[in-house]
Parts: C-alpha cells; sequence; structure tokens
C-alpha cells in the first residue's frame, strides 16, 4: 500500500524501508514506484533478501530514473545470477551499497559493465562479496574509466596478493581516489609491498583500511617505508595485523617524518611494554598524530599508557592552538621542523601550556612580517 500512496508524492526525498520482509509483490510495486518517480533521491532498502528475482525488478526499473542518486542495496541477495546487472545501465546513482551480496567474481564483472557508462559514482561499497583476484580485474578495470570514484570499500574478500597487485596497479594512474578499504583480505607482506609503492607516490587517498590481513613485521616494514614520503595519508586503519614490537618499531621511525597522518589504529597487533615505549618516543617528535588506537595489545604498563595518552591530549591541543594566523603546514620544512623544536624543547622544560602558545604565535607573527616585507627571519 505504502508504495502505491506514494505514487503521486512529489516531495519525498528520502526512504527507508531496511530489514522489513519485503516479499517480491512489494517489490514489484516498488519497481514501478521507481519508474514514475522524479523525487526520490535515496532509497535504503538493505537486509530484505529480495532475491535475484527481486534484484533484476529493482535494477531494470533504475533504467527509467534519472533522479535517485544514493541506493543502499546490502544483505539483499544470498546469490545473484549476473542478469541482475547485464545490459543494464546505472547512469545517474552516486552512491552504490551492496555489501553482503555475496555477487562474486561474475556479479563484479557483470556490474562494472552496468557502470561503464555512469560519470557520477563517487562511493561503491562492495564489502562482504566472495570476490577473488579475478574479480580484481574488473575492479581495476573500472578504476581506469571512473575518474569520479572517490570511496571504495571491498573489505572482508579474498582477493590475496594477486588481487591487490592488479588494482594497486590500476590506482597508479587514478588520482581522485581519497578512501579505500581492503581489510580482511588475506594479503601477505608480498601483497603490502605493492600497497607500499603506490602509498609512496599518491597524493590523494587520505584514509586507508587494511584490518585483519596478514601483514606481520615484514609487510609493515614496508608500509612505513612509504610512509616517510607520503603527505596525503591522514586515516590508517593496521588492527590486527600481528605487527608485534618489531613492526612498532619501523612504524615509530617511520612516523618520526610524517607531519599528515593524525589517526592510526594499531590495536590486537600483539604490540607489548616494550613497544608501547617505541610509541611513546615517537609522540615527542610527532606533534601531529593527535588520534591513537591501541586496543587488545598485550600493554600493562599502566604508567607508560597514561603517559601516551596525556601526550597525544597535549598534541590535539598544540594543534588546536597554532592554526593562527598562518597554520603550520603552509611553512617550509626548515621552518616547520625549528617550530617543531621549539615546542619540544618548551615541552620539556615545563614551560606552562598558555606561554608555550604565546611564545609559538609570536615565533609565526615574526615570520608573517619577515613574508610581507620579503626578509627572511633566520629560519
Amino acid at each position: 500500500m505504502i508504495f502505491e500512496s506514494l505514487a503521486t508524492n512529489t516531495t519525498l526525498k528520502a526512504l527507508c524501508i531496511s530489514v522489513n520482509c519485503i516479499e517480491l509483490p512489494c517489490v514489484d510495486s516498488l519497481a514501478k514506484l521507481l519508474k514514475s518517480n522524479t523525487s526520490l533521491t535515496k532509497l535504503d532498502i538493505s537486509g530484505n533478501n529480495f532475491g535475484c528475482s527481486g534484484a533484476k525488478l529493482i535494477f531494470e526499473a533504475l533504467q527509467f530514473n534519472s533522479t535517485l542518486k544514493n541506493l543502499n542495496f546490502s544483505d539483499c541477495m544470498e546469490t545473484t545470477d549476473p542478469l541482475c546487472f547485464d545490459t543494464l545501465h546505472l547512469n545517474s546513482l552516486e552512491i552504490l551499497d551492496l555489501s553482503d551480496n555475496f555477487i562474486g567474481d561474475v556479479g563484479v564483472a557483470s556490474l562494472v559493465k552496468a557502470l561503464q557508462f555512469n560519470t557520477t559514482l563517487t562511493t561503491l561499497f562492495l564489502t562482504s562479496n566472495s570476490i577473488n583476484p579475478k574479480g580484481a580485474l574488473s575492479i581495476s578495470e573500472m578504476l581506469q574509466f571512473h575518474p569520479s570514484l572517490t570511496t571504495l570499500r571491498l573489505g572482508y574478500a579474498v582477493l590475496g596478493d594477486e588481487g591487490v597487485r592488479a588494482i594497486f596497479t590500476s590506482l597508479q594512474n587514478n588520482s581522485n581516489l581519497t578512501v579505500l578499504d581492503i581489510s580482511s583480505n588475506s594479503i601477505t607482506a608480498d601483497g603490502f609491498q605493492h600497497i607500499s609503492d603506490f602509498i609512496k607516490s599518491n597524493t590523494t587517498l587520505s584514509s586507508l583500511s587494511m584490518a585483519c590481513n596478514r601483514i606481520g613485521h615484514k609487510g609493515v616494514k614496508f608500509i612505513s617505508e612509504a610512509l616517510q614520503l607520503n603527505t596525503s595519508l591522514k586515516f590508517l586503519d593496521m588492527r590486527d595485523n600481528a605487527i608485534g614490537d618489531e613492526g612498532t618499531k619501523h612504524l615509530s621511525e617511520s612516523l618520526c617524518f610524517n607531519s599528515t597522518l593524525k589517526h592510526l589504529n594499531i590495536s590486537n597487533n600483539n604490540i607489548t611494554n616494550e613497544g608501547l615505549y617505541l610509541i611513546f618516543k615517537l609522540l615527542e617528535k610527532n606533534i601531529y598524530l593527535s588520534q591513537l588506537e591501541l586496543l587488545d595489545n598485550m600493554i600493562d604498563d599502566d604508567e607508560h599508557y597514561w603517559t601516551v595518552d596525556r601526550t597525544l591530549q597535549y598534541n590535539r591541543w598544540v594543534l588546536r592552538n597554532l592554526l593562527w594566523p598562518k597554520t603550520h603546514y603552509q611553512l617550509s620544512k626548515k621552518r616547520q621542523r625549528k617550530i617543531e623544536e621549539t615546542i619540544l624543547i618548551l615541552r620539556l622544560i615545563c614551560v606552562p601550556k598558555d606561554l608555550q602558545i604565546y611564545l609559538i604565535k609570536f615565533f609565526l607573527e615574526l615570520i608573517l612580517v619577515a613574508d610581507s616585507v620579503g626578509k627572511s627571519p633566520g629560519y
């Protein structure tokens, strides 16, 4: 009844009917609504398990709809006949969530074909879809002709090292992707070497999730080398990767030279008190890392744990107060290092926080004045 009543509605913009046990006759009514509706821009029908027949009705209806931009179709099919996407053209969608549908490699190839003429898609979720290296080849093909795509989630699949190589090779020519999730994909240290090569030169990716893989301390060494050169990553999720204290050492050494990473998750990584001490020494030198997750490790040194927490709070406080009037990031590398050294010295000699900020702002003002008259203040 609800879909029939909406047939004449011209104001509704968003509709959520997730987890409602919608049966095939109702799906048919929804499909008819999508064909004629010109106002709906967001539709959430997740968790309804339409099966392939229902999915086909929905996606065929989208051929006649040019206003729907955001579709959540997650957990709607246990298996997918590739005909659900074949011969279709999903040209208007901007956000598409197909998570938990087990579409497999054949379904991915079919989906890529349906999206080949779409120039608006920015976000694609394919989490938990039983995608193997063969499916990764289809995704790598899609990345080459989808310049608008900025967010891609491929977690909980079976990409492996081969699939990762295909995807990251394709991403070398992509300058728009900002968020990527490849968590739980059976990636080993060999696969992380390909990821490292990409991170070294990429300047657009800001969020990378690679939790629950098999990186180990060898793989984290590759990533650490890349982080010394990367200038775009702000969020990195490496939880549950068994990096241990040795991997923590690699990360700590490399992040001393990184001023862009803000949030790091290394929970559940077999890190002990020794690794915690390395992190503490890192945070003394790096004021940019302000969010650090260390849950479910092997740490029982409460004193150092709380010292790390206080140092993170301090870093957040300093960064919040230093964003005036010309931010730290806009200065030359040489000047940045000088200010970082000054902050470290002021902290070590226990200068009160308010006085620290006053002195740093004073230095920044000197730089501004010097820049305005074209003279260098000496650093």
